[in-house]
């Protein structure tokens, strides 16, 4: 892959995330983003009530099963909650709560 095409490709995930964290704000969350990361956390968020791991997606690069499974996977504390967020274009986020 090309270099302009990878730069193009972390700049949108860079967005979508932020567009998250937003949105996240708005409802009372603090929010921490997992910078240059490419694990399977990419936004912790926390009142004083939830703390939630967060795994942002956008555009055709939406979740697969496998992505799902390895997320449903993932060891947390209990109460912890994880969520899968999908964006699509001048939409809002589909967003899929993992218990």
């Amino acid at each position: 892959m090309k270099k302009a095409r990878i730069k193009y490709i972390y700049r949108k995930g860079r967005y979508y995330e932020r567009k998250t964290r937003i949105k996240l704000k708005k409802d009372g969350f603090y929010t921490i983003r997992s910078a240059a990361s490419k694990g399977i956390v990419d936004i912790v968020a926390f009142n004083n009530q939830e703390l939630i791991l967060i795994q942002v997606k956008s555009g055709a690069s939406q979740f697969t099963k496998k992505a799902e499974r390895q997320f449903l996977r993932l060891p947390v504390p209990l109460g912890v909650k994880k969520a899968l967020w999908s964006w699509k274009l001048r939409r809002d986020p589909i967003i899929k709560i993992i218990k």
